[in-house]
């Protein structure tokens, strides 16, 4: 069969999804779903590089196909800006000059009420006014070309109802992928009234799908508790091939590595800087030959930390880089940083830095947490590092890098390559490929 041929075959997925919160997991398996026979146009909002860190660089899109329809609102960066919300910034100063703690229950309590009046008036979605411009484009669309299949991914939520109108209109097979859980994520600012309503849409909503995925096992579980007569699969996040072949030089200090946003008080970097300081006061380690390197936005409440802990010449923030300058900060450090989720109630949560973390060659370093999360398992059976849940076993770990550090410059760790590559995109997305067609093939009989 030639090329020309084989491409007039491939099968066509529409996938809804905003790439400022599905990026990388959307953009790299459209990069490799064509291997496996079908072809991905997105749907997106409008693209503003640089308005927002994950964004990919227009060289990375210019291989996709993409479709952008609509303004941006991206929510999680209104949340920061004090010209979205004067009112809360005008709280906000209030409360700090009562209680300036970053663990100020004050504080705690005047944004989870701010915020939930904030989302009761947005329902179902903040980023509701998308809904529309993405019917009318897949509308658009559907009468240029026939497409076999739709994905919607979420958050926001809001693409599920667009690929619900566009399922009713041409009656096309849909998969929809809940990246974060709907009505039954634990983070919903909402009350147990409200939540029932939520659970109402989503039910209603979902019904209407041919299957659901997610990307944990735990999560799964929670769906199908749900959704009892669906489908329910899971297809984890992971990391694109290409960024193991990224080339960074280590820098002269034994360099620890975060990149990413620390949320307090659910994260507690604590213990790690706690270690360090030990070690440093104990002679494990010279001061000036360590380094923590934070990425990501600027963060008070650890510049508090740095400061009271003495270690401000120790703890540094380069603040937000580009999602290239972030793979290559990774590859370059001795040790990378996963601060656990301190919540047993969220034990299903794999964050896309641990996966792109597996790929550098470099040792994790997980503090606290608990025994039997699925991201102590996955270290476990990739052997890429040590969780550590208190400050003894930080020591501990960080003392035998140091030295090796020390003896050679160089840090080396015997990693389970197969178990890792399980993570790789291109196998994640040929995973993918074939639930597709099982379900493009049941729809035809």
């Amino acid at each position: 069969m030639n090329e020309a041929s084989a491409k007039s075959e491939r099968k066509r997925v529409m996938i809804i999804a905003s790439l400022y919160h599905a990026t990388p997991r959307i953009p790299t398996l459209a990069k490799f779903l064509p291997e496996f026979g079908w072809e991905p146009i997105i749907i997106t909002p409008k693209l503003i590089e640089g308005n927002i860190f994950n964004i990919p660089s227009k060289e990375a899109l210019s291989r996709l196909n993409i479709v952008e329809t609509g303004e941006p609102r991206i929510y999680e960066q209104e949340k920061k800006s004090s010209k979205s919300y004067p009112i809360k910034k005008s709280i906000q100063n209030a409360v700090e000059k009562i209680d300036s703690s970053h663990r100020s229950r004050l504080r705690h309590h005047a944004d989870a009420i701010f915020w939930k009046l904030h989302n009761l008036f947005n329902y179902p979605d903040p980023e509701r006014e998308w809904r529309q411009p993405v019917v009318e484009k897949a509308v658009a669309l559907y009468n240029e070309k026939k497409f076999d299949l739709i994905i919607s991914s979420s958050s926001p939520i809001i693409t599920h109802l667009a690929a619900l109108d566009v399922k009713e209109k041409f009656g096309t097979p849909w998969v929809a992928e809940l990246r974060d859980l709907w009505s039954q994520n634990q983070n919903l600012p909402y009350g147990r009234m409200m939540r029932w309503v939520i659970s109402r849409l989503e039910r209603r909503t979902l019904q209407h799908a041919n299957t659901l995925v997610t990307i944990s096992p735990n999560l799964a579980k929670d769906l199908q508790s749900l959704h009892s007569k669906k489908e329910v699969h899971c297809l984890t996040n992971g990391f694109d091939p290409a960024i193991m072949d990224i080339v960074a030089e280590h820098p002269s200090k034994f360099t620890i590595t975060y990149t990413g946003q620390i949320y307090w008080p659910k994260m507690k970097p604590e213990i790690l800087f706690e270690a360090i300081k030990d070690m440093i006061s104990n002679g494990i380690v010279n001061r000036n030959s360590i380094e923590f390197r934070h990425y990501g936005p600027y963060d008070n409440h650890l510049e508090r930390l740095s400061v009271q802990l003495g270690l401000e010449d120790v703890i540094k923030q380069y603040g937000v880089i580009s999602r290239d300058e972030s793979l290559k900060a990774q590859k370059s450090s001795h040790v990378l940083l996963v601060i656990h989720w301190e919540d047993r109630d969220q034990p299903g949560m794999i964050s896309t830095k641990l996966l792109e973390y597996l790929s550098t060659g470099n040792p994790i370093l997980i503090t606290g947490g608990f025994e039997g999360s699925i991201v102590c398992n996955i270290i476990q059976q990739t052997n890429t590092g040590k969780v550590c849940h208190n400050k003894a076993q930080t020591i501990e770990y960080l003392s035998k890098l140091y030295q090796e550090y020390a003896a050679c410059k160089n840090i080396s760790i015997d990693s389970n390559r197969d178990e890792i590559d399980k993570f790789n995109y291109r196998n994640i997305a040929r995973n993918y490929s074939i639930l597709l067609d099982g379900i493009l093939s049941s729809s035809r009989k």
